[in-house]
């Protein structure tokens, strides 16, 4: 049985802690060799700014997810590992309602506020109910101006915890310092490590009751506070990770038993590329993210509309499949075929007038793009990264590495804005190319072909469909990693996109060339980077 990783030393004394860090500093290293040293800088931090107190100690690793993009907060599976780098909280509870918190970091500035004052009027119970609060709140606040800071990660992990327990948790303050050494905005879900670090801590605390995997969901969704719309994906691999291994996880439900793991070759690394560009933390940058993620529930519930008699069925995106459906293939592309290239939000009131109240639900976070919502495009990534995250783990299992790089590349250029040519130079490039009907209709007369190779190349997971969160840079290291070790590498955008890391697959021989690479790549664009090689590490623990 899967369970959650406590050492069994919380709560102590910071002066217990320091003496159990000097006997015994071998125990912690499961965390990484610097762990114990960064560990007591943060406790004498801690105790330079509230005195000697009695802390639970928690921390949650940073994650890579090595493939299955953009897809578990609709369902899908990701396949994901831990890394060294973390988010260790310290929390001293407090008597009253008042929530202290002290950044290391001091990009990020010490903020406080009463749990009290932040609470709804009722516990929201549904993930419907939170939805519909989470959208109205950061409705007024959008409408008023109003700015806020990386407390908001906090708040939403204490009120969703109030909501899901039904209120009748009496949850009270804490002073709580944060030190994390994930880069930010960089695919490597820093702001879930915290959330998930502090929720382990508030686990013990209050000796919750609730089931492992409802627990997890709730930590998970308590980001939406922020107006996120993800999924528990990352949350989960944190959670879960174990040295050496990826885990395969699937969602809604999330059932935890269900977990597999696949050790991942000695023969291949995976490494990490900073791409020197920063995910733009402007008004129309997270506007475009929300916006497509909102055109996956979107085109779900066209099809729908347009057909009723799969509506049951069709809970999540990933339930869109020949499988779910009972349908072959040929059918499901004909369905595909019927969901629009654009559509406008009267449009999609017309045609679902019985899903009205979740549309509008859906519309209240974000402005509507002027061309309109890419339905097609959109779903089609979605479904189609479903089956290539199912399809990774199989691949990782027979030693197929080159299916496994060709899967990479394939749902990178669901991801692209951009194409270049084996000389570096920008060429034509349509990102919905997959997505128009005579590309669809050509699958379609694939499959129906007596060339096994034609009907491998329809299949569903071959097929990239077009999300565009990539950018112009980001679509280059990737096409010259491609050309330059052919059959030895692949790459793709790393998290949420527009900017950020990028994550290859690289035979170990080939290492020093990757480099080579992404020294071409820095000096053309002007750009700092760095490259770091993570092997699989541990997952979440209370200490």
């Amino acid at each position: 049985m899967i369970m959650l990783k406590f050492l069994g030393y919380s709560p102590m004394h910071l002066s217990q802690w320091l003496k159990i860090l000097e006997s015994r500093p071998s125990e912690f290293k499961l965390f990484g060799e610097a762990f114990p040293h960064r560990l007591k800088e943060v406790l004498e931090t801690f105790w330079r700014i509230w005195g000697d107190r009695r802390v639970y100690i928690s921390r949650s690793p940073g994650r890579v997810n090595v493939f299955g993009r953009h897809m578990d907060y609709m369902g899908g599976w990701v396949n994901s590992m831990a890394i060294e780098h973390d988010v260790i909280t310290v929390v001293e509870p407090r008597r009253d309602y008042i929530v202290n918190l002290f950044n290391v970091d001091k990009k990020y500035s010490r903020k406080s506020f009463n749990i009290l004052e932040e609470l709804p009027e009722k516990p929201l119970l549904s993930l419907e109910e939170w939805d519909q609060w989470t959208s109205r709140r950061g409705k007024e606040l959008l409408e008023k101006g109003v700015k806020t800071g990386w407390e908001e990660y906090v708040k939403g992990l204490y009120i969703y915890l109030w909501c899901k327990l039904g209120g009748d948790i009496d949850l009270k303050g804490a002073n709580i310092l944060v030190s994390g050494n994930i880069p930010p905005a960089r695919g490597l879900s820093s702001s879930s490590a915290l959330v998930v670090s502090l929720s382990l801590a508030l686990w013990k605390i209050y000796n919750i009751e609730m089931p492992l995997d409802e627990f997890i969901e709730t930590v998970g969704y308590s980001e939406w506070f922020r107006l996120t719309r993800g999924g528990v994906g990352d949350h989960a691999a944190m959670f879960f990770a174990r040295r050496g291994k990826i885990s395969h996880i699937g969602f809604h439900p999330l059932d935890i038993n269900k977990i597999k793991y696949s050790a991942f070759p000695d023969e291949y690394k995976v490494i990490v590329i900073d791409s020197g560009y920063l995910r733009p933390q402007t008004r129309e940058a997270r506007n475009y993210l929300r916006v497509t993620a909102a055109e996956y529930r979107l085109s779900l519930i066209y099809v729908k509309s347009i057909h009723p008699e799969y509506a049951e069925k069709l809970m999540w995106l990933r339930d869109l499949n020949p499988r779910t459906l009972g349908i072959s293939l040929q059918d499901f592309y004909r369905i595909i075929l019927e969901i629009p290239l654009r559509i406008s939000r009267d449009d999609l009131l017309e045609v679902g007038e019985e899903y009205s109240e979740e549309l509008h639900t859906i519309f209240s976070n974000h402005i509507p793009p002027k061309e309109g919502y890419k339905l097609r495009s959109r779903c089609l990534f979605g479904v189609s990264e479903a089956e290539r995250a199912i399809l990774f783990p199989r691949y990782l299992e027979t030693g197929e590495m080159n299916n496994i790089l060709r899967l990479i590349e394939v749902s990178h250029d669901g991801d692209r804005v951009s194409k270049f040519d084996e000389d570096g130079e920008r060429v034509e490039w349509d990102p919905e190319y997959s997505c128009h009907d005579a590309y669809i209709k050509s699958l379609i007369k694939n499959l129906n072909s007596d060339d096994p190779l034609k009907v491998e190349a329809a299949q569903l997971h071959w097929v990239p469909g077009s999300y565009e969160r990539s950018i112009p840079p980001i679509d280059y290291l990737c096409d010259m990693i491609s050309y330059r070790l052919k059959g030895s590498a692949a790459a793709q955008l790393m998290g949420a996109g527009l900017g950020g890391n990028v994550l290859a697959i690289v035979h170990k021989d080939k290492v020093k060339k990757v480099e080579e690479v992404v020294n071409e790549y820095s000096e053309k664009f002007d750009v700092k980077t760095n490259i770091l090689l993570y092997t699989p590490g541990e997952g979440a623990a209370l200490l």
